[in-house]
């Protein structure tokens, strides 16, 4: 199923909260920067160049731009690009610099769209034409291989090739990652306007929340069983494969996954940088709880029965370390059984992830017409990462088996 499409004529065309999300959002000014940037655009009349916004994304907003004169469009190297915006708030999420520099190394290779112009608030990108998966499409076996073995692809990338940047981080991000969401969470506790903060604690007690403040406190240990530091690192790594330090994605859901001629791509890296595989694969797993294609209040469908089974996440991660261990290894292989029970850990710093990061977008402009509601999908997240916590103790999966200091 393709994105929604919104044309895009006039600057009135979108509700004010959107086009207050940026200075660029304007077609006009959307129109002269890919006239002056797209190679072959710059004598196009604008009348032939026609904009729309995608109905997606809750960090950027996204438009479709493409030139319509046939006569003209086929002989262009990009007849069709993607323009997307950045929200003025995203550097208090993740570094836009790293972000960007990422982007383009992974076009480079052939893993992202190729970068057409970058400027200050936005950039061009090639356009991948492709549709994004269903939620329900995840639970396919067939599906769920295929995207373990590109994540795989992806997940050697910081030690297969000689050129990966130097500029990421050489430790996972997971942990410094929460602790900045959750540092934003605070900041904006204390300065929203009175109206937000009222629609806040009509969904929280101000005890709960509290309670998942101090939880990132204790998260770190009670995953790794100690602090996270390159020693500590370095031994977990020597447990399971999915405690290596990877290049990941973290944010692998339905709609950054296109179907293409050639197979499935993944998109949208922003959230993209050096963290442990486990992170990454639990985060998926994650995702399938929630279908982010739905046209009403909240506009997202929570489907706590759609967790994968443990028979298909075993299948996942034994196709995903065959593709990193280029062998047979099989759903039954005791080096699976081990890789799942610690992603299962991880999914906890999921929940908890973005359960912060939803607080700490809420001042921030919606990025399209459907008014994504942020304070519900936290409270969503926090009560799985209750749930989940104490069934991972009734298992046994918690605490953890092994002394990393032995």
């Amino acid at each position: 199923m393709p994105f929604e499409l919104t044309p895009f004529n006039d600057k009135n065309d979108l509700a004010e909260y959107v086009r207050a999300f940026s200075s660029l959002t304007d077609p006009t000014t959307i129109r002269y920067l890919c006239r002056t940037h797209v190679p072959g655009w710059s004598n196009i009349p604008e009348k032939f160049i026609c904009v729309s916004q995608i109905v997606a994304g809750l960090t950027n907003q996204l438009f479709e731009v493409t030139v319509t004169l046939e006569s003209v469009s086929s002989k262009l190297k990009h007849s069709r690009v993607l323009f997307r915006i950045y929200g003025t708030y995203v550097g208090r999420l993740y570094d836009t610099k790293v972000e960007v520099e990422a982007f383009k190394y992974l076009g480079k290779v052939g893993i992202a769209p190729a970068l057409i112009a970058d400027f200050t608030g936005g950039r061009i990108e090639e356009f991948i034409d492709g549709d994004p998966l269903t939620a329900k499409q995840l639970k396919i076996t067939s599906v769920c291989t295929d995207i373990a073995s590109i994540l795989g692809r992806l997940h050697t990338l910081n030690t297969s090739r000689k050129d990966f940047p130097s500029f990421f981080d050489k430790e996972p991000i997971a942990f410094k990652r929460l602790k900045l969401w959750r540092s934003e969470v605070v900041t904006q506790l204390s300065h929203l306007d009175s109206d937000l903060l009222t629609n806040i604690w009509t969904y929280f007690d101000k005890t709960f929340l509290e309670e998942m403040l101090n939880e990132a406190n204790s998260i770190e240990i009670l995953i790794l069983g100690a602090s996270q530091s390159p020693t500590i690192c370095s031994k977990l790594a020597d447990i399971s494969l999915v405690y290596n330090a990877v290049f990941a994605h973290n944010d692998i859901q339905e709609n950054n996954l296109l179907q293409v001629s050639t197979g499935l791509k993944m998109i949208d890296f922003e959230y993209s940088n050096v963290n442990y595989a486990a992170a990454d694969i639990a985060n998926f797993f994650c995702e399938f709880m929630y279908d982010y294609c739905h046209d009403k209040p909240p506009y997202f469908i929570e489907m706590r029965d759609s967790y994968p089974s443990k028979s298909l996440r075993k299948v996942f991660v034994a196709v995903y370390l065959s593709k990193i261990k280029q062998e047979e290894i099989l759903p039954d292989d005791d080096i699976v059984n081990t890789a799942v029970d610690i992603i299962e850990t991880f999914t906890l710093l999921s929940h908890l992830s973005w359960g912060f990061w939803s607080i700490a977008r809420i001042s921030g402009h919606h990025t399209n017409s459907l008014a994504f509601d942020f304070i519900q999908y936290s409270k969503v997240r926090f009560l799985h990462y209750l749930d989940k916590k104490k069934q991972l103790v009734q298992q046994g999966i918690l605490p953890l088996k092994w002394d990393i200091y032995s």
